[in-house]
């Protein structure tokens, strides 16, 4: 009973909105909901691990075990747990599961497109309060916080919710036999979310091992030399970016680099470090102030430095 109770408020919301708006038409579906037990329960502790990971990750000691693939593994398994709950669930009740009707399938896609809607009205709320104005935000920038937790879980149910629409429109065209055979709905959807999560592992787990520090300088005709750094001292952690994303600027007494704030809201910020100590002496954000991804200057005391990505616009 306790899975029963997980929140999936951003995921059930558009559809308890459209049955409140309008009863006659939509009340009957979402009864229809008990038949995606599996699905709303995987997708349950998905949001709420993914939530819970989200606000505990920086207290976290930086090792393996608590990183971001072994994040991604774990929810793999849920998933694969309840795409074995559900196939099971599908064998007792229905070797073929029965064809949706167009209504159920529309109900699909205008679920899907109500996340989306949701977490484009996320997006502008969170770039109102940082920014003073809900239009500076960028399509980049949406793309950026759906594919990263916690978002990125609400991101795969709407693809898995247009997917089992695809399906279930596929089965109708195909007539007769599309009827007689064919997969469930929460089959169909937790097997998408799987093949999601599986992509994503696999691209989290080539990035974790692809960065491994090294140098690689040309030694002429015979070939090259790959010097790895053997011995790494932690020098400096920066206690106001959560990424650094420029160069580094060196003067005679400090370090200045620039970078992220805030992945959730994509703010910028700067961070100078004194270069005897390793601590940081000065950081500087502001409301509206895009990603710091150029090289600072640090010229007579002072730094300069440029906002925004390639793609931004109107930057200063």
């Amino acid at each position: 009973m306790l899975l029963g109770v997980i929140p999936t408020t951003l995921f059930v919301t558009p559809l308890a909105v459209l049955a409140a708006l309008f009863p006659a038409t939509f009340a009957g579906l979402a009864r229809g909901l008990v038949n995606w037990r599996a699905f709303l329960v995987t997708f349950g502790i998905l949001t709420t691990l993914s939530t819970l990971y989200f606000f505990v990750r920086p207290l976290l000691p930086d090792a393996w075990w608590v990183g971001p693939v072994v994040f991604t593994f774990l929810e793999l398994v849920v998933v694969c747990i309840g795409f074995l709950w559900a196939t099971r669930r599908q064998a007792r009740t229905a070797p073929s599961a029965e064809v949706p009707s167009w209504k159920s399938l529309l109900l699909l896609l205008g679920l899907a497109i109500a996340i989306g809607l949701l977490m484009l009205l996320t997006t502008m709320l969170t770039t109102w309060i940082n920014a003073g104005s809900p239009f500076r935000f960028q399509m980049n920038e949406l793309v950026t916080q759906a594919t990263r937790i916690p978002l990125r879980e609400l991101t795969a149910g709407a693809v898995a919710l247009l997917s089992t629409a695809g399906y279930g429109v596929y089965r109708r065209l195909l007539g007769p036999l599309g009827r007689t055979q064919g997969l469930s709905n929460e089959t169909v959807a937790l097997g998408t979310v799987a093949l999601l999560g599986l992509i994503v592992l696999c691209g989290s787990f080539n990035s974790t091992t692809s960065n491994k520090p090294a140098i690689i300088v040309e030694a002429g005709a015979e070939g090259t030399n790959h010097l790895q750094l053997l011995d790494v001292e932690l020098w400096h952690e920066s206690p106001v970016l959560e990424q650094a994303m420029s160069g580094v600027a060196v003067s005679k007494s400090h370090i200045a680099f620039g970078g992220v704030v805030s992945n959730l809201t994509m703010q910028g910020g700067l961070a100078v470090v004194n270069r005897s100590t390793g601590k940081l002496e000065w950081g500087f954000s502001e409301p509206g102030l895009r990603i710091v991804y150029c090289t600072p200057l640090i010229h007579d005391s002072v730094v300069y430095f440029g906002e925004g990505m390639h793609t931004d616009q109107s930057c200063r």
